[in-house]
């Protein structure tokens, strides 16, 4: 088990350092000219973002979802949000990002969110994490890689994905 963990943080860590490479290289967008992407970018001041997501069980004992979530750009680095998710039980987020620029074409992101669920018999502890995202932008596409640490009441765990968006259009 501890090999392949240790395989996928080795993974994860070489795209990471390949975003930090590719950002570096001097051909990255300023983020201030870029449009956000859900889950990638910090709102700006005064923007907000509206999602519906839909996340389906690939496993037999797993729970499908959906969700609304609402965010707010407070200033020009500072986001705040609220998610409702429907399963099997109601939960509920709060949560918040906050954006560091390191330089034109990188970015990092800070989000933290604490979630509750409603169990039936009462409102219980769901889980928090604090999972930095790094993200740059190399022409119209856009790279964004995370990795950090996520509390719930059954333990705690490591979290990482990598994520790509490409703008097809300025608008598109």
């Amino acid at each position: 088990m501890w090999k392949r963990l240790s395989r996928k943080f080795l993974r994860e860590g070489v795209l990471l350092l390949a975003i930090v490479l590719l950002a570096r290289l001097g051909s990255g967008a300023p983020f201030a000219e870029v449009p956000p992407v859900l889950g990638a970018y910090t709102l700006r001041g005064g923007e907000m973002q509206i999602g519906l997501g839909m996340q389906l069980a690939l496993f037999p004992r797993a729970y499908g979802s959906a969700g609304l979530s609402v965010d707010y750009g407070l200033t020009p680095w500072l986001q705040l949000g609220a998610t409702l998710t429907a399963s099997p039980y109601m939960g509920y987020t709060a949560s918040g990002k906050v954006r560091l620029d390191l330089g034109p074409g990188i970015c990092v992101g800070i989000p933290m969110g604490v979630s509750f669920v409603d169990a039936g018999f009462g409102i219980e502890f769901g889980w928090l994490s604090c999972v930095p995202v790094l993200s740059t932008k190399v022409g119209g596409l856009g790279l964004h890689g995370a990795f950090g640490l996520a509390l719930s009441r059954l333990g705690t765990g490591f979290v990482s994905w990598f994520m790509a968006d490409l703008d097809l259009r300025p608008t598109v």
